[in-house]
């Protein structure tokens, strides 16, 4: 295992002296200052043309929904039927918006890293070409729309329903709520109604004071009952003061935390108003709770999150966000001064309920009397099952109490987060690490993954130091999956592989950044060794995913992997698209149902492409054919299949400065054994089974970097050496041939699978 044997460490480079190395440094400064400076203009060029286009798409809409307005006055005038021919109808379908989550883009449905995120002065955070939207407040009515798109199907269901995934408590609480409360804040709410001479809530103006209003009627009864009674919740209108990313939701119930300032992460439930406009209220409104959702998950871990909609014809809906999906759930109407009815008790009742069983659960991952807190123990998060004794006594200490990575950028399913970490033991030793949280569908688990390659003894995997799962409760409402959650404690990894090359780069010494990447082949292919009990396919090699540690190679994030046994093929059959975008193989791209080590290989190639062309490379929109940006895949492997179709073409749509460096000589060699000239890219692209498999010599792997690194006595690469034992050992490793692709039955454990990805979309 890794940092098991010291005689394979590489070679410790001579100290170099003091005013070299700060001018290096100085160097190496100057460098990112004008990468970043650079980056942020092509951000706020890019912004600002978009911004354009969707104002102008927006008043193409507005004056087609004019035109039907106007349509369907005329026919009214003349006596017909406002129902019209659709064929005669303007087209009112929202254009397809490519920004955030709208759709199913390339640059946030596969990106492993926080949007927009640069490499730190320590070199731990990464940033990809496909992950360049920032934070903004421009969000436009479109960008909402689309974003519903997203989540089309939220089911609606019965308030016993969803008490009854929240838990007893919130089922106690409603049953608590006296009908004598309802109507004396009902009864002062249409007073007030009338005082303002609200008779129909029509304008939103108006109903968001009536909101504002009930809320502090609610808070004020709540408050003079003591200790007992007093909410731990209170009430703020967003439209004056806005939240720190810059977005103003209509309301936030936010939690009271001595000390803490209001953000994101102390919102306990949001509030959003529409009123009618153009047409497309619903889809807006749900909109904005789901960013609403993403804002408030977005560095830390919830089990639920709660949303209330109150829709242009006073109708209140509460929006339940579980991993398994998202439920609405009708709640009463506001009162108007016109209106007498018993159904707003309702609406008052649920809000009472809210605010008296909600500050015992605000639905974080760790359950405390305090809602999140940064240092826990597992025993902490409920539904949490671990067989260590040793884990269970630990306090788990989240430096910064943020996560500094992870998938995030999904509400359902699939989900992240990943936090620098100290854990101590029971008898006070303290260790840093790196704790991830993982919500998953039952199909699949890192944890099991990691474990089984860790127990292979596959070379530069980082330990596996403590796990634990979560349960959450069974929702039967829908045909939704089961979602679980994966706890991981893992030995710390280094730096990402993009900050190492940078350091090499400026040092000028490319040797050992070689024999690190000859490491990456090494865990690849042992992992799928085909003289094993047991074969793993990553199926996620990415920038993000190899980290450097003490001058070895790491390999980390396995949650996607396969596991299938001696009996089973080793070429993994997919029921979705699974990957980091800009790094998928051609044949992951145009949906081939088989993934092989071939894949990850040329993965690791696309990685070692992007760090060529990100340190040479010209940077211009170009760029976008080449690693995806915002296009769909069909496009992107249409991209990808003209950029590889030879070495030359490859080379020249890079547009690199004229540079020796080994890495390009090294991609060269890598390119004729990812795409050899027979059968050629479009074959590799179009036949049904991958032609390559069944002439792949792990020997020309050993020729791709016998040929950049000269075999002398002062070079020492332990990292290659020990791959050239392992394939002399092994001389068939990753051989695939026809027999074997169509022979056997596959039973493997594929954690890939999930109903709750479309195949026809990548994953968030």
């Amino acid at each position: 295992m890794l940092g098991e044997n010291d005689e394979n460490k590489p070679p410790q480079a001579p100290e170099p002296s003091t005013d070299s190395l700060s001018k290096v440094l100085e160097a190496l400064f100057a460098r990112q200052d004008a990468r970043d400076e650079a980056r942020e203009a092509r951000e706020i060029a890019r912004d600002e043309a978009r911004e354009k286009r969707d104002e102008a798409r927006q008043q193409i809409l507005v004056k087609k929904l004019d035109e039907l307005s106007a349509s369907i006055q005329s026919s009214r005038r003349q006596g017909m039927s406002p129902r019209m021919d659709p064929t005669h109808a303007p087209q009112m379908a929202l254009p397809p918006v490519s920004f955030g989550h709208a759709k199913a883009y390339f640059d946030t449905l596969a990106s492993p890293t926080r949007k927009g995120a640069n490499v730190s002065s320590s070199g731990s955070i990464q940033s990809t070409p496909h992950n360049a939207q920032q934070k903004s407040d421009k969000f436009t009515s479109l960008y909402y729309a689309n974003l519903a798109n997203t989540y089309p199907e939220k089911p609606n269901i019965l308030i016993n329903d969803m008490f009854a995934y929240l838990g007893s408590a919130w089922a106690q609480a409603y049953a608590a709520v006296r009908a004598e409360d309802c109507t004396l804040i009902t009864d002062e709410l249409r007073d007030y109604c009338r005082r303002m001479k609200y008779t129909d809530l029509r304008s939103e103006d108006h109903r968001q004071s009536v909101v504002n209003a009930l809320f502090k009627m609610i808070e004020k009864q709540l408050r003079p009952k003591g200790a007992d009674g007093a909410p731990g919740l209170h009430w703020e209108d967003k439209h004056v003061r806005q939240m720190p990313n810059g977005r103003k939701p209509d309301g936030v119930i936010v939690a009271e935390f001595p000390g803490l300032p209001t953000d994101w992460s102390t919102v306990a439930a949001s509030i959003e108003i529409k009123s009618s406009a153009h047409g497309i209220e619903d889809s807006v409104l749900s909109g904005q709770l789901l960013q609403d959702f993403l804002d408030m998950a977005e560095h830390q871990p919830r089990r639920f999150m709660i949303g209330l909609a109150v829709a242009s014809d006073c109708k209140v809906f509460v929006h339940l966000c579980l991993p398994h999906g998202i439920y609405s759930c009708a709640v009463g109407q506001l009162p108007s001064a016109a209106e007498t009815e018993s159904r707003h008790f309702e609406l008052i009742r649920f809000v009472l309920a809210m605010y008296t069983a909600l500050p015992a659960d605000l639905g974080f991952l760790a359950h405390t009397p305090y809602g999140f807190s940064s240092t826990f123990k597992v025993t902490d998060i409920p539904g949490c099952t671990v067989s260590s004794e040793e884990f269970k006594g630990m306090d788990i200490k989240l430096q910064g109490g943020r996560a500094f990575n992870g998938r995030r950028g999904r509400l359902t399913g699939s989900r992240s987060w990943i936090y620098r970490a100290q854990v101590q033991s029971a008898d006070g030793t303290q260790s840093s690490a790196i704790f991830k949280f993982i919500w998953y569908s039952k199909a699949r688990s890192e944890v099991d993954v990691h474990t089984k390659v860790q127990d292979m003894d596959i070379p530069y995997v980082p330990r596996l130091l403590h796990s634990a799962k979560v349960i959450l409760p069974k929702v039967n409402l829908t045909e939704h999956e089961e979602v679980v959650g994966d706890i991981l404690v893992v030995a710390d990894a280094g730096v990402g592989l993009e900050a190492y090359f940078a350091s090499a780069t400026i040092f000028g010494d490319m040797v050992p950044f070689i024999d690190v990447v000859a490491g990456y082949v090494h865990t690849l292919l042992a992992a799928n060794n085909a003289y094993g009990d047991t074969h793993v396919l990553h199926r996620d090699i990415s920038v993000n995913n190899l980290m450097v540690r003490g001058g070895q190679p790491v390999v980390i994030d396995w949650g996607f992997g396969v596991i299938f046994d001696h009996t089973t093929l080793r070429v993994a059959s997919k029921d979705a698209i699974i990957g980091t975008a800009p790094f998928m193989g051609i044949r992951v791209l145009a949906s081939h149902g088989t993934r092989s080590v071939i894949d990850d290989l040329e993965s690791l190639f696309l990685v070692l492409s992007y760090l060529l062309w990100s340190e040479y490379g010209t940077k211009n929109d170009h760029h976008l054919d080449l690693w995806g940006g915002k296009m769909e895949k069909d496009k992107l492997a249409d991209n990808r299949s003209n950029w590889l179709a030879s070495p030359a073409e490859y080379i020249k749509r890079m547009e690199l400065r004229p540079t020796d460096s080994k890495v390009l000589a090294l991609v060269k060699q890598f390119y004729h054994v990812v795409f050899p000239e027979d059968p050629g890219i479009y074959k590799i692209r179009n036949d049904a089974s991958d032609p390559r498999l069944a002439a792949f010599d792990a020997h020309a792997l050993l020729g791709v970097f016998d040929a950049v690194v000269e075999p002398t006595g002062d070079v020492q690469t332990p990292c290659l050496d020990k791959l050239r034992r392992f394939v002399d050992e092994n001389p068939r490793v990753g051989f695939m041939s026809e027999e074997t692709k169509t022979s056997g039955k596959r039973t493997a454990t594929d954690a890939g699978h999930s109903s709750m990805l479309p195949p026809s979309k990548l994953r968030y």
